[in-house]
């Protein structure tokens, strides 16, 4: 491999030296805290909830943060409580559609 082709694929490279953004590590925190509130109702659920439905808390995440944390903490207070008799996840998605 000659100089020039060393240099073409090192400015190709996608590897990057720098840090981590904050953004995508907020991201796996709240999707962390998604699992382990839906495990507090069922660690079968729990497991199963961002393998089936991970795009959508991702998405609703980056529309607005602050609101998919309120929802995650309606439904932890909902789990407490025992008013959730479906699923969790539905009931995150109607908490989506209603709340501003």
């Amino acid at each position: 491999m000659s100089t020039s082709e060393r240099a073409f694929n090192a400015e190709r490279s996608t590897l990057s030296a720098s840090a981590p953004s904050s953004k995508g590590s907020a991201e796996q925190k709240f999707l962390a805290q998604v699992v382990e509130v839906i495990a507090t109702w069922s660690p079968k659920e729990g497991s199963a909830e961002l393998t089936n439905w991970g795009g959508w808390w991702r998405n609703r995440f980056r529309e607005d943060a602050d609101k998919t944390r309120r929802i995650v903490a309606e439904i932890a207070s909902m789990i407490r409580e025992h008013r959730i008799t479906g699923s969790p996840g539905a009931a995150a998605g109607d908490l989506w559609k209603r709340l501003p």
